[in-house]
């Protein structure tokens, strides 16, 4: 089997040695977090070999990095918080690089293979997420250009080699923006899921030109230069995306974002390092997680 080497060149590897590496890969990094398990679950994933799966492998690994913490878990719920979270991004990875470089012939068969690793609610939100992020992925490539020199009469640094470089960092920007704090925090206030359903709803509204010429519009546009690379690229795309060759992508990127409002119902809330979730009554109620006896994480109702 092929790996890509320091200079992320393909080199041939037996397979036994490749599964040597991932296990000592995956012991390393749930030790960093004070985690230990008797065994670790994996699945293995058949990649065809052809030219473009080199690229495939880069880029899948580049996805997976971005599930970085510098913060230090205070318990063993914020532990297996954390370590879900980066299993997440690792099924992230996969899906993610499959859907922009369509190597694997069939997705429904990556999909059947992910759910061994993914509960169904966690997959449903990975195949929404990876749909919203494919969508970003194409306008970063038609639009790097336009980007690019946007950049440039602004006066911002624009640090990227290539498109993909650009995306990279969106991601990691949107990673950090997004992982929340409040596990660490004594006594944060619960979300009001209403509240933050129709925040979303404005702000698909605002990518939508419903706000154009009013106040709510400015407000965006400034928020967007707060987000640094998360934003700039809307910033730099947004005179742009009625013209013919953004129109579609840019309707496509529209869609997954209003599809990405359902994501709010499965989020975890946290009160003194320990994570509420909404049951079905809308009553939030503690839940724990534990290691069983086949290696898996797995999350209960607290009795």
């Amino acid at each position: 089997m092929d790996i890509l080497n320091e200079n992320r060149d393909p080199k041939e590897v037996p397979f036994l040695t490749i599964l040597a590496r991932e296990m000592e890969r995956a012991i390393a990094e749930e030790s960093a977090l004070g985690i230990q398990r008797n065994q670790i679950p994996f699945i293995y994933i058949d990649l065809p070999d052809t030219p473009q799966t080199p690229q495939f492998i880069g880029l899948a690994q580049a996805i997976r990095t971005v599930a970085s913490f510098d913060l230090i878990p205070e318990n063993n719920q914020q532990r297996y918080w954390m370590r879900c979270v980066q299993l997440y991004w690792q099924a992230k990875a996969i899906l993610l690089s499959q859907k922009i470089l369509n190597l694997m012939p069939n997705l429904a068969d990556l999909e059947q293979l992910l759910s061994q690793m993914l509960p169904k609610t966690a997959l449903k939100n990975l195949q929404l997420e990876t749909d919203a992020e494919k969508a970003v992925y194409d306008l970063i490539v038609t639009g790097e250009p336009l980007i690019r020199e946007w950049a440039k009469t602004e006066g911002i640094d624009y640090p990227f080699q290539n498109s993909q470089d650009l995306f990279l960092r969106f991601l990691k920007d949107k990673f950090q923006s997004s992982l929340s704090k409040k596990p660490f925090e004594p006594e944060p206030l619960w979300p009001d899921k209403r509240e933050q359903r129709a925040h979303r709803c404005k702000w698909v509204k605002f990518l939508a030109d419903q706000f154009t010429g009013e106040a709510r519009e400015s407000n965006y546009l400034n928020l967007l230069k707060e987000m640094e690379w998360e934003g700039y690229w809307i910033l730099a795309l947004w005179k742009h995306k009625n013209q013919r060759n953004f129109k579609k992508l840019w309707q496509t990127y529209l869609k997954s974002q209003r599809k990405l409002i359902t994501l709010f119902d499965s989020e975890l809330h946290w009160r003194k390092g320990v994570p509420h979730k909404t049951q079905r009554t809308s009553k939030i109620l503690s839940i724990e997680a534990e290691i069983d006896k086949t290696g898996y994480i797995t999350w209960y109702w607290s009795s």
